[in-house]
C-alpha cells in the first residue's frame, strides 16, 4: 500500500512532466507572436505562429489541465487541512497550483481560444491584431505562473527526499 508521501511524490512527478506540455508551446510562441503583433515579423515567424496557434490549440491546452488537476487533488488529499508554517511541504503550494490549473482550464484557455477563432474568422485587420494582442498580453503572466508551479513542485520533491 502506497504511503501519503509516495502518492504526493508520484503526483508531483506527473505534474512536473505535464506542466511543460502546457508551458513550452507558450514559451515557443511568445517571441514570434509579439513580432507578428508589432508588424515587423518575417514570413517564417508568421508561419510559426500559424502552425502553433491553430484553431483548437487552447482547447487542447485546457484538456491537458484536467489530469494535472486530478494529480493535485490526489496530493492535497494526503496533506492535512492546514500545514504549519514550519512544515516542509506547504499545502498552499498545491492549492495554488490547483487554483491556477482550474482557472486555465475553465477561463483563461477558453478566452484565448476565442481570440484565436477571432484571428482566423474575422476579416478586419484591426480585429485580427487586437485578438493577437490580447493573447500576447496574457502569455508572460501564464509563463511566469508555470515557473512558480514548477518551483513549488521542486520544493515538494526536495522535501520528500529521504
Amino acid at each position: 500500500m502506497a504511503t501519503g508521501a509516495d502518492i504526493i511524490d508520484k503526483a508531483c512527478k506527473k505534474l512536473l512532466s505535464g506542466i511543460p506540455k502546457l508551458s513550452d508551446p507558450l514559451k515557443e510562441l511568445l517571441p514570434n507572436i509579439q513580432s507578428v503583433t508589432e508588424g515587423d515579423s518575417t514570413e517564417e515567424e508568421r508561419e510559426d505562429v500559424a502552425r502553433v496557434l491553430a484553431i483548437g490549440f487552447f482547447t487542447t491546452q485546457a484538456a491537458r489541465c484536467l489530469p494535472l488537476i486530478a494529480e493535485t487533488m490526489k496530493a492535497l488529499a494526503k496533506l492535512p487541512p492546514a500545514t504549519p508554517p514550519s512544515a516542509k511541504i506547504q499545502r498552499k503550494w498545491l492549492e495554488d497550483i490547483n487554483k491556477k490549473l482550474r482557472a486555465l482550464q475553465s477561463k483563461t484557455f477558453p478566452e484565448l481560444e476565442v481570440n484565436v477563432s477571432t484571428f482566423y474568422t474575422v476579416p478586419e485587420p484591426a480585429s485580427k491584431i487586437s485578438a493577437l494582442a490580447s493573447i500576447v498580453a496574457k502569455l508572460p503572466t501564464l509563463i511566469a505562473d508555470f515557473v512558480v508551479m514548477e518551483v513549488n513542485l521542486l520544493k515538494i520533491k526536495k522535501a520528500l527526499r529521504k
